[in-house]
């Protein structure tokens, strides 16, 4: 194996602090402060995209650091989330379908590695989006039924390993569609109030089901 292979350059770095970000928010947890758990993985999101814009930047995509950023995602965005739903739950028995977060996140990520082709969008709901709505519902601040929270967990752990089309942010192919912009926009609530920090998560899950995944064609998912 070459070694230069397998030293960490920026971005990967980048991609340990999203690692780092949910070790810290898994200790948040245990200490029971779940809203700085919950804006540990928010920072994590930020890390996760950046990692990507600085590889596309200084033109070194590695397959070590898309193995890495898999990782790190899988810690940040399925574990941590599922481990924040199961306190909402409250000591329910229902509280275990909290474990399909992880489940059915490694599967999407699994699945994303082996792809042949990455353009035209992302098949099934992206990690981070999944894993963002769900530690946005805490800030919330309003107590949840625990049928909501089943049906959230059921619904964000199909959504990741289905065949629906999301629109990817890298995409440079044509007009973008209407709901883009209005994703765009609603990135600027959970500056008024981190009560709707689930706004932009939620715009884009509801995405999926419109025509943007299909629209989004002719460039490639940058390999990180």
């Amino acid at each position: 194996m070459n070694v230069k292979n397998v030293v960490p350059q920026l971005p990967d770095l980048i991609t340990l602090l999203n690692l780092l970000l949910g070790f810290t928010a898994i200790v948040s947890l245990i200490d029971g402060r779940i809203n700085l758990a919950c804006l540990l993985i928010v920072i994590a999101i930020l890390a996760d995209c950046f990692d990507g814009f600085v590889a596309r930047r200084k033109g070194i995509p590695s397959k070590f650091g898309m193995e890495l950023d898999s990782l790190s995602d899988l810690v940040s965005f399925g574990v941590v989330p599922g481990l924040i739903l199961y306190t909402l739950f409250n000591h329910s028995r229902l509280a275990y379908s909290s474990v399909l977060i992880p489940i059915c996140g490694a599967l999407r990520l699994a699945r994303f590695n082996i792809q042949e082709s990455r353009e035209g969008g992302f098949t099934g709901l992206p990690i981070p989006a999944a894993g963002g709505f769900l530690v946005s519902l805490p800030l919330i601040r309003t107590p949840l039924d625990e049928l909501f929270l089943l049906f959230v967990a059921v619904s964000l752990s199909a959504l990741m390993v289905s065949e629906v089309r999301y629109y990817k942010h890298s995409s440079r192919a044509g007009k973008k569609p209407l709901l883009v912009y209005l994703f765009a926009a609603s990135l600027l609530l959970p500056l008024m109030s981190l009560r709707l920090m689930f706004a932009p998560f939620l715009v884009y899950i509801l995405s999926g089901f419109t025509k943007i995944g299909s629209r989004a064609h002719g460039v490639a998912h940058t390999v990180r």
